[in-house]
């Protein structure tokens, strides 16, 4: 573009949005921590008691129903400080938000020919947009404000299948984030169906080595777990911030069996659909696509998909917006209306208003997804590989 000719105009985009996302970034942190206040945040709050009630002699299922091997993860909680190990945990999920970003601006630098270490402008300048979309998108606020793990799941598991990690390596993040929650367990069969056979290898043998250390450490735990079903029932699937195909279900169908069924064959299609597209972008050489559908799918055949499940879904939109390609950046505007702040709002309040037809448009936070599953992310246009740095 002959905007990137220019060196003023370079220098000043890259300073002014490195500016607008540390804004973003102080205002989020200001927002969780204000000063003189120790903030309660809703899932680190659950997390700590969990943690003591264990060290108490309690079943962690009757907590939390993550497999117990989590809990290595979630002691800092209770080793720290309230306020210092709720800074630490928000830190950490600040980093994790750049760093997924940083790699999508990366790749997508990469799918055009371009090599972010020759063109540091303009990889500085989509990054600190890109970041700062993400932050400030429903998701991940509803990630920060309320102190999930999911992030280092969803962390994880798209830096390993994205093709971020040198390839040695790659499976044994998705498995090692499969033990810590299960909705990761969706990338084995994709490792499977594209023939990556050593990805397949180093996931399950990750999600074993881990699975093992959660029995050693906590036998009884781990045991209760791997042999119940899960909790997902307590949990009120029929929410209306439930973005999954079950969610949906319950909320329009009032017979439970009717409900069970219909998600059980809806999400054998969706997931057969979404390996088919996976292993479509995967052998075009869409590895992050690829890793997207699988993620994005992931989270909609679910039982369960809270709002900062949906960061999968801000991480696809931004991948098109940075496509440069007209209708394709449009789609990526489309998609990532949904998962603004504003529309949160506004839909949770019209729908629980009554307002008319904002049930059904409220249902496409989860109909988007589908369809992304089901259809897969655009192909992309043939480029020369990137001119090495």
């Amino acid at each position: 573009m002959s905007f990137w000719r220019s060196e003023p105009a370079r220098l000043t985009a890259t300073g002014v949005s490195l500016t607008l996302l540390a804004l973003t970034i102080y205002g989020t942190w200001g927002t969780i921590f204000p000063a003189g206040v120790t903030p309660a945040l809703f899932d680190i709050t659950s997390y700590r008691d969990t943690l003591n009630a264990v060290a108490g002699g309690a079943l962690m299922f009757d907590w939390l129903g993550y497999p117990p091997v989590a809990l290595i993860v979630l002691s800092p909680l209770r080793g720290l400080p309230d306020l210092a190990g709720t800074q630490l945990w928000t830190g950490l999920g600040i980093v994790m938000a750049l760093s997924l970003a940083a790699v999508v601006v990366s790749i997508s630098l990469e799918s055009r020919g371009r090599s972010f270490r020759s063109n540091q402008l303009e990889f500085l300048t989509s990054f600190a947009i890109a970041a700062t979309l993400l932050l400030i998108s429903a998701p991940m606020q509803n990630q920060l404000l309320c102190g999930q793990i999911t992030l280092i799941i969803i962390t994880l598991a798209f830096l390993d299948a994205s093709g971020a990690v040198p390839r040695r390596w790659q499976g044994s993040l998705v498995g090692i984030a499969a033990a810590l929650k299960l909705t990761p367990l969706m990338f084995f069969p994709y490792y499977l169906v594209t023939k990556q056979w050593r990805q397949a290898a180093m996931a399950t043998a990750a999600f074993g080595v881990a699975t093992g250390i959660g029995f050693a450490l906590f036998p009884r735990d781990s045991l209760y777990f791997w042999t119940h079903a899960n909790s997902s029932g307590r949990l009120e699937p029929g929410r209306i911030d439930n973005a999954s195909v079950f969610g949906l279900l319950t909320r329009w169908i009032p017979n439970p069996t009717v409900v069970q069924w219909t998600w059980v064959g809806l999400a054998l299609v969706i997931g057969a659909a979404t390996y088919w597209q996976a292993r479509k972008h995967f052998l075009r050489g869409e590895q992050i696509e690829a890793a997207l559908v699988v993620g994005i799918a992931s989270t909609v055949v679910s039982p369960i998909a809270w709002p900062h499940y949906q960061v999968w879904v801000v991480l696809a939109a931004l991948w098109l917006l940075l496509s440069r390609r007209g209708a394709i950046v449009a789609l990526g505007v489309g998609i990532y209306l949904l998962v603004t702040i504003p529309f949160a709002a506004f839909g949770r309040y019209a729908v629980e208003a009554g307002i008319p037809g904002m049930n059904a448009l409220w249902e496409l936070t989860v109909l988007v997804p589908v369809a992304i599953s089901v259809l897969g992310l655009p192909r992309r246009r043939l480029t020369p590989a990137p001119v090495p740095a």
